[in-house]
């Protein structure tokens, strides 16, 4: 198993043991986004082409949209959500 999906396991183990704190976890799960870690793909066209081809939204996400929902989870709006793994991926876990 990649380490990417350690923290959507590590989640459900961590919730249990805060939520009597008054901690919410949850995880975002993100799709592709601009970053050093998809600079190979953002800097080679056909690839790039090809990757956001499989994203149903047909494009990458954006920088705002992730904080977006960061801001929000972190707000009263997220006080009741606990332990999800939330996919933010343009449709691709769909």
């Amino acid at each position: 198993m990649g380490r990417a999906r350690q923290p959507c396991i590590s989640c459900h183990g961590f919730w249990h043991e805060l939520v009597s704190q008054h901690i919410n976890v949850n995880v975002i799960a993100p799709g592709r986004f601009p970053s050093k870690m998809t600079q190979h793909i953002g800097n080679d066209e056909q690839a790039f082409a090809e990757d956001t081809a499989l994203i149903p939204m047909k494009r990458w996400g954006r920088e705002e949209e992730m904080a977006a929902l960061a801001i929000s989870l972190a707000s009263t709006a997220g006080a009741y959500m606990i332990g999800n793994i939330i996919p933010l991926d343009g449709g691709f876990s769909l």
